[in-house]
This record gives structure tokens, sequence and C-alpha cells, in this order.
């Protein structure tokens, strides 16, 4: 599991494999801009659904 948060003392942070502590939004737009897509909240119409699911 991947948390991204800006609260290192989250209960998802610790239980994560991975976690990246930040501000969310501005991670997800670091990491579309690295793969060359745009971000999904730009208003892209290729994005027909953006699921925010909670695990």
């Amino acid at each position: 599991m991947v948390a991204i948060n800006s609260d290192p003392s989250c209960d998802m942070v610790k239980r994560a494999d991975f976690a990246i502590i930040g501000d969310g939004d501005a991670v997800l737009a670091a990491v579309c801009a690295q793969l060359g897509q745009p971000h999904p909240e730009s208003g892209d119409s290729r994005h027909e659904e953006v699921r925010h699911d909670a695990a």
C-alpha cells in the first residue's frame, strides 16, 4: 500500500509499505508530470472518472 499524507504520524502512513509525506495534490501533479500525463483534475476530457476510494 502507498500512502500520501502531510501527517507523518497518521495511521495510514504507519501501515503503508511506502509513504510519501507531503500534499497529495502536489505529489499527484508531480507524478503525472514525470509520467507525461495531464493531472486528472486539470479538466482533460480523456479522464472520464476520477475515483478516490478508500481501501
